[in-house]
């Protein structure tokens, strides 16, 4: 043990350290392993609550539902004996299936002691099959509860009948819980055993007195109970929770007289001789009773939370330590162990030194020699003597420095002195021959006098003789220099005398007797690039005692240069002082040209390989050294010393993979199983990618045929590779291609007339490419013989290069024997010296469908012409058609022009005669497109107002732009000309076109048209108009080919817009004609710009006046800017100054700052959901400030007046309308009247209107009555909306209120009806009245198709409100249907009847272009018939309840309807048909109302076209 401990240099500072450590590791453990116990301890606590209170829960849940389920038992108990009710419930609810430990439901009477004899009587003839078990009666017991069913057990024949008050204790307690409305649980043997139950549940049962309040009256309607035996074990084991498994339980009821009573217990045991971890009880009351779950875990659950963490954290913290403790312990005993080598090696140093010195310090020549026999220092005596330097000598055997030594005798005299090692003592000396560097031998006698630690030998020397046998090895010597042609040299340092051979003045040229020979004549012949070299070499060997070896170039005579190889040694005399210089030169200069050669080689191998960009590798594979060359390291990113020469750094870069795959193959390389080496690597670049090198290599052999060294070059192929990856990717795509797009490919030979065929040339046959042969005849003989001639007639003109490609049309016959046409393309690819061609490619594209495609087209195209012709014919007769009504139209216009009317009427007059000129133009540009294809179009000059054209077209498009919810605005620079000589007709006909387009492809946002001036000469100007909106916008292909004839933007634009496309085409002929210029700027998503520039002559006219007014400061309300400002331009040529506010509050602080300076108000009518009029007419106390209301209709101006001061302009008007309303209003506002109520009043009472009042409520018809003829009108009375309907087609009434809510025919209904009506009854507006005032309400009324809804109680306000939106006063003498004005019917009735007429339009369209003809008015002539009787009949048959009449009629309107496009419609239709199907015609009638609604605005607008 001692040694052992000795041999780990055993001590208590040594080992103290290492022990604390790993005591420390396995306290640690422990500690971490405690910490972990009790983290898992606490996570299996916390564990075992959650779950086990999951377990808890989950059991009440189902006590809860067995109590729940008995109840529902119970509600259906009843009167009588059996109770069949109850008995059919508790069957179909089947409680034992769906609550798991309900054996059955019992029913118990109870039956009062006064009571028993009669219901005896009632079981015996009720249940004469059961006997009665009734207990007898007794002093304290004289109430029975008798089982009356039981379902379903199957003992229930044994229980009925059974009396429960036999058992006195259970008798207490039933009788104890009659009053509570609570279940009771009863533990009972003789009760359990009767039913094979664990305890039974009871709960009170009640009747219910339908003449109490309460739900149950206790007092008299007690009759007894239900209960329900319940199995635990079942009702346990079914306990819904995903734990149950992990925990043992045991169910017990707990009463404070008794022990507990274990009802159950789990059949899951504990381990043998193990306890439970966890343990819980809950206790929770429950029927009167509490009920006790203890709760404990189970070995799995043990085992799942509490795992042996600890322990292997207390092994691993045993191992951590002793694992520190030793390392710990290795490096403290390597530091002490070196430390006693660093002692050991300093006293050696030391002991040396003073063994040198001493060596020195001898008068004589002397060594040191260890037991080995190696010479460990020698002094300068014994150098020379032995004409040697120290480091040829130190290191080397001594037996080196003598002749005859004999390393035997040598041993056995170091033996003999090792005896005696006394100083004082000398051994007897060994006799040695010595010999020098020169080769003379010297007796010497060799004396070991001390012993150093019986390691080394100090030796002293004394030299003898020197024999004759020296003299002649020194010949023997001088005989070897001459025959190697060494040049020999002494240098005499005493005499400062130099001695060369014949052989040195042969090297150096030179003659013996002319040359003076001195170191200054000597060094003079040495190379001036190497004298500075000579002279350091000689130098230091000199003054240090280092040989001379030197390769330098001399000058010979003749100029030239020699390369010497020149080597000298410094000889000492006794004292150890140089006495001379030996040496010896030899020409060097056939090798020193060798190895130029073999250097300049290298060198090249160097730059080709660097040119080439391949690294050079080199693997001495004995010594496992490497080279890579700087190319190598360049091609990976790195600088040369970047990285080092080892197989580390080779390692460190190369793909793991393909360092297995280069060690493998070359092991198998230099086994000789492949005879070339060449490998593809990927190495990692210092940018992180990889690099693809191609590695070739040899092998070197030494003379045993062993590999000794690899040489190797490595080529970047990086993009070599990508390149091939790219070709191969180019490939497929190629051949995808060609597969997908069925193309045949051939290559021919025309010299020999081989073909080979490839692709799809085969499968279009319907050949095997195994049956084609590779031969020009296989193409000859299948072509079609009339198709042959005129493809080799252009196969001919390629090759003579008229044709750049041969391209040729033929038919070939596939394998069926039909011919199938083939486009076959290619081009000569190789011509021959004399300019004949050698080969050709090209592809056969099947065409056979196109050609088949393209006759059709053609017979297509003839019919078409045909039918073009046909359709000339039609529009000639067509125009003579439509003209002769137009001319009416024109005719009686310009009469009723003539004859008196109202300013109003004589405006509305004349913008009928206006628009039947424009539609009498464009009907004159439809019959001139012919002339404009033929270049014979003919434009007019003559004077126009341009301001009047402009005027109207925004006339007639701003009603379908606000339709959109569009902003529109035009902006006429002020210097733009009125009058101008032109073609007014052809102007305006690209106007409309450009701005319905704009209006057209517009979904929201705004349109602003500009119209600019610019002079051209005294005489003419250019006027530019463009129309700028924010709609879908065009790309520069839609652009390039919007002005082409039949164009729009796609395919979608026809179906989403309809139109023919030629309206541009047609605008750009005018333009062209009228001199001018058309052209669009867009970007896609941004909208278009659309403008015109053309030329017109300039005509005289005066400007226009100012108005008349003292103020001229306008306040302008106008949310869009564009529109205020075109507003300013207006008002600004009027004299007037307009100040415009886009935000309302701004305008009313202008106004309220300086509202005298205004002269009146102009305010867009969407302000006055704001009440802004109200504010404005209040703000000045009451001063006139009239107000001009911008309404979007000029159909509303007329009957929007209520106010005086307040007026009513349509947005866009002519000027002159604009100039007269701007001084009615500033008349009207210095003159205003305060009558305003009465005068309505009194206008109302002369119109003499005929209003009918619908209304079942004799009170608020009396009121509306009283209330209507005060004001002057002839009243009439419906009482329900049947009589309605009826004087509504009898009588011309003016208007109708109509109640919503009446007996026989609600007001929705007779509506819906009326609307249904033919003739002018259909338009008489509708106001609706209800009590319901909500905004769901109004809508459904508008929906129905009222024209506008009061609310009660009835006002009279709210009559002169209604009366005065839909009636002219009695001055004007005009009734306006509210219909052709203001519809105020719902917003999406109107979208939706939009929608369903651009759906029928849609279906014209596509008949027109089917057809060749517009059949137009006679698919409406046969529809409107159709849908004018299923109107009228659908709501009768609906209220007959035959179901079979409602789907027919439904769907006859259905098959009409979708015919026609009208497919809101017959969804609808479809939708009742479904309810005729299902007989549910109730649900009908919301239904018939949309139809009647939707199908009468279909028809009014079908006959309006």
């Amino acid at each position: 043990m001692k040694s052992f401990l000795h041999r780990l240099n055993w001590n208590k500072s040594t080992m103290l350290g290492p022990v604390l450590l790993g005591l420390a590791g396995i306290l640690i453990g422990v500690i971490f392993a405690f910490f972990s116990y009790r983290l898992d301890a606490e996570r299996a606590e916390a564990a075992f609550l959650q779950m086990s209170a999951r377990y808890v829960s989950a059991v009440q849940n189902h006590i809860n539902a067995l109590d729940e389920g008995l109840r529902r038992a119970g509600a259906f108990t009843g009167k009588g004996g059996a109770q069949p009710e109850f008995l059919y419930t508790v069957q179909l609810l089947d409680l034992p299936a769906t609550h798991a430990g309900a054996l059955s439901v019992g029913l118990l009477r109870w039956v009062a002691d006064k009571d028993r004899a009669r219901y005896q009587e009632k079981w015996a003839n009720e249940f004469a099959s059961t006997p009665l078990k009734m207990a007898e009666i007794s002093g304290t017991n004289t109430d029975a509860y008798i089982v009356e069913a039981l379902e379903p057990g199957f003992f229930k024949e044994e229980i009925r009948g059974y009396d429960f008050s036999v058992y006195t204790d259970l008798f207490e307690k039933l009788q104890s819980s009659a009053d509570k409305d609570q279940a009771f649980l009863i533990v009972s043997k003789r009760l359990s055993k009767l039913h094979r139950a664990d305890f039974l549940i009871f709960l009170p049962w009640y009747l219910t007195d339908k003449n109490s309040s309460k739900l149950f009256d206790r007092h008299g309607l007690f009759q007894g109970y239900v209960y329900m035996p319940v199995d635990v074990k079942k009702m346990m084991e079914s306990v819904d929770c995903e734990y149950g498994a992990l925990f043992k339980c045991e169910l017990s009821i707990l009463d404070n007289k008794k022990i507990p009573v274990n009802l159950y217990r789990s059949n899951i045991n504990p381990p043998e001789n193990g306890i439970s971890l966890y343990q819980r009880e809950v206790v929770f009351d429950y029927g009167g009773k509490q009920l006790a779950l203890q709760i404990s875990s189970q070995q799995i659950f043990d085992q799942f939370y509490l795992k042996n963490d600890y322990v292997w954290i207390v092994v691993l913290g045993v191992l951590m330590g002793l694992l520190c403790a030793v390392v710990y312990y290795v490096v403290l005993n390597k530091k002490i162990v070196n430390k006693n080598k660093i002692d050991e090696e300093n006293r050696t140093k030391i002991q040396d030194k003073e063994t040198e010195l001493m060596l020195n310090a001898m008068p004589g020549a002397g060594f040191i020699v260890d037991r080995q026999g190696l010479v460990l220092n020698i002094n300068h005596y014994a150098l020379s003597l032995f004409k040697q330097v120290a480091a040829d000598v130190c290191g080397q055997p001594v037996f080196r420095l003598f002749f005859d030594f004999n390393y035997d005798d040598f041993e056995s005299y170091i033996l003999s002195a090792e005896k005696n090692q006394s100083p004082s003592e000398t051994n007897p000396p060994l006799v040695l021959k010595g010999l020098d560097l020169n080769g003379i031998d010297f007796g010497v006698e060799l004396n070991a006098i001390y012993f150093l630690n019986h390691h080394k030998i100090m030796c002293l020397l004394n030299v003898t003789t020197v024999s004759e046998e020296g003299k002649l090895i020194k010949e023997q010597l001088s005989l070897a220099v001459e025959s190697a042609k060494l040049a020999t040299w002494e240098w005499h340092l005493d005499e400062n005398k130099i001695s060369w051979d014949s052989a040195m003045y042969a090297l150096y040229g030179l003659d013996p007797v002319s040359f003076y020979l001195d170191y200054a004549s000597w060094s003079a012949r040495i190379s001036r690039a190497d004298i500075i070299q000579f002279d350091g070499a000689m130098h230091a060997m000199l003054h240090g005692g280092e040989s001379l070896s030197e390769i330098l170039r001399i000058i010979l005579p003749d100029g030239s240069l020699r390369y010497i190889s020149t080597h000298g040694k410094l000889i000492l005399d006794d004292k150890g002082l140089p006495e001379r210089v030996i040496g010896i030169d030899l020409d060097m200069s056939r090798v020193i040209e060798a190895e130029y050669a073999l250097r300049e080689s290298g060198e090249r191998f160097s730059l080709a390989a660097q040119a080439a960009k391949e690294g050079i590798w080199d693997w001495n594979m004995q010594t496992g050294e490497v080279w890579f060359s700087p190319q190598w390291k360049e091609n990976f990113g790195y600088a040369d010393d970047e990285l080092e020469n080892n197989f580390a750094t080779w390692d460190r870069l190369i793909e793991p993979e393909d360092r297995k795959r280069f060690l493998h193959l070359t092991h198998e390389f230099n086994q000789g199983a492949m005879d070339r080496f060449e490998v593809t690597l990927r190495f990692k670049h210092k940018l992180g990618h990889w690099v693809s090198v191609r590695s070739r290599a040899v092998h070197l052999k030494n003379e045993s045929g062993e590999v000794v060294r690899m040489v190797g070059s490595h080529e970047d192929i990086t993009e070599i590779l990508k390149h091939e990856a790219a070709l191969n990717e180019s490939r497929k795509r190629m051949d995808l291609t060609i597969q997908c797009a069925g193309l045949g490919i051939w290559d021919w030979n025309i010299s020999n007339n081989e073909v080979l065929f490839g692709g799809q040339w085969a499968e279009i046959l319907g050949y095997d490419p195994a049956e084609m042969p590779a031969h020009l005849e296989c193409w000859s003989d299948l072509t079609h013989p009339d198709d042959v001639l005129a493809a080799r007639k252009l196969l001919q003109a390629h090759f003579s290069g008229e044709l750049a490609i041969c391209a040729a049309e033929f038919r070939v016959k596939n394998k069926d024997g039909n011919w199938r046409w083939i486009l076959s393309v290619g081009r000569v690819s190789s011509f021959s010296q004399d300019g004949k061609p050698l080969r050709m490619l090209g592809v056969n594209i099947d065409i056979h469908e196109r050609k088949i495609n393209e006759a059709a087209l053609q017979a297509a195209i003839l019919l078409a012409e045909a039918a073009s012709r046909a359709k000339s014919d039609f529009l000639a007769n067509m125009s003579h058609e439509i003209r002769t009504p137009l001319n009416a139209v024109l005719g009686f216009s310009s009469l009723v022009l003539e004859s008196e009317l109202s300013p109003q009427q004589r405006e509305l007059v004349d913008s009928i005669h206006t628009a039947g000129h424009s539609l009498l133009s464009l009907l004159n540009d439809l019959l001139d497109f012919s002339k404009i294809e033929a270049g014979r179009l003919e434009l007019e000059c003559i004077e126009f107002n341009l301001r009047n054209i402009i005027e109207e077209l925004f006339i007639f498009s701003a009603p379908r732009a606000y339709e959109k919810k569009l902003e529109i605005a035009c902006l006429i620079s002020p210097d733009v000309p009125e009058h101008l000589m032109g073609d007014p007709a052809r102007l305006r006909q690209v106007l409309v076109n450009i701005m319905s387009n704009a209006i057209k492809f517009t979904g929201d946002g705004d349109i602003i048209a500009r119209v600019l001036c610019e002079v051209i000469d005294l005489q003419r100007v250019m006027i530019r108009i463009e129309v700028k909106d924010s709609g879908l916008g065009l790309s520069d292909q839609v652009k390039n080919e919007l002005f082409s004839p039949f164009t729009q933007a796609d395919n979608s634009t026809t179906r989403k817009f309809g139109g023919t496309g030629l309206g541009l085409s047609i605008c750009k002929r005018l333009v062209d004609a009228m001199d001018g210029q058309i052209g669009v700027e867009s970007q896609p998503g941004e909208g278009a710009n659309f403008w015109i520039e053309v030329p017109f002559t300039l005509v005289d006219a005066a400007p226009p006046v100012p108005v008349s007014s003292q103020r001229r400061k306008v306040l302008v309300l106008e949310p869009f800017p564009a529109y205020a400002e075109s507003l300013a331009i207006n008002l600004e040529r009027l004299g007037l100054h307009a100040h415009c506010y886009t935000d309302p509050e701004e305008g009313m602080a202008a106004l309220n700052q300086d509202g005298t300076e205004f002269a009146f108000v102009m305010m867009d009518e969407r302000f006055e959901a704001v009440d802004l009029s109200l504010r404005i007419h209040a703000h000045l106390n009451g001063a006139a400030l009239p107000i001009i209301h911008l309404i979007l209709s000029r159909a509303e101006e007329v009957h929007r007046k209520v106010n005086p001061l307040d007026f009513y302009l349509a947005k866009f008007t002519e000027e002159k309308q604009l100039r007269h309303c701007i001084e009615e209003c500033l008349q009207r506002g210095e003159s205003t009247s305060s009558q305003v109520d009465i005068l309505l009043a009194d206008e109302i009472e002369g119109m003499d209107l005929h209003i009918l009042v619908a209304e079942d409520n004799l009170i608020n018809q009396k009121v509306a009555m009283m209330m209507l003829k005060k004001l002057g009108c002839k009243v009439d009375v419906a009482n329900n909306g049947l009589e309605a309907l009826n004087q509504v087609q009898k009588g011309n009434y003016d208007l109708v209120f109509m109640d919503c809510q009446m007996p026989e025919m609600d007001g929705y209904t007779s509506v819906a009806l009326i609307r249904a009506l033919a003739g002018p009854q259909s338009q008489v507006p509708v106001v609706a009245l209800t009590a319901n005032a909500f905004k769901a309400d109004e809508d459904r009324c508008y929906e129905a198709g009222m024209n506008d809804f009061i609310a009660k109680p009835i006002s009279a306000e709210q009559l002169i409100r209604v009366l005065s939106r839909f009636f002219f006063n009695q001055s004007q003498g005009q009734i306006a249907n509210a219909l052709n004005g203001d519809h105020m019917t719902s917003p999406a009735g109107n979208e939706e009847l939009d929608k369903e007429m651009a759906s029928i339009n849609h279906t014209f369209e596509d008949l027109k272009t089917m057809l060749g003809m517009d059949m137009t008015d006679e698919l409406i002539q046969l529809f409107l018939p159709t849908l004018d009787e299923c109107l009228a009949n659908l709501g009768p048959v609906i209220e007959s309840g035959d179901g079979d009449a409602v789907v027919s009629c439904a769907h006859k309107l259905k098959g009409a309807a979708a015919q026609l496009g009208a497919q809101s419609l017959a969804d609808l239709c479809k939708k009742v048909e479904q309810t005729g199907r299902e007989k549910a015609l109730d649900d009908a009638w919301p239904y018939h109302a949309k139809i009647l609604t939707l199908g009468s605005a279909v028809g009014q607008r079908l006959r309006e076209r």
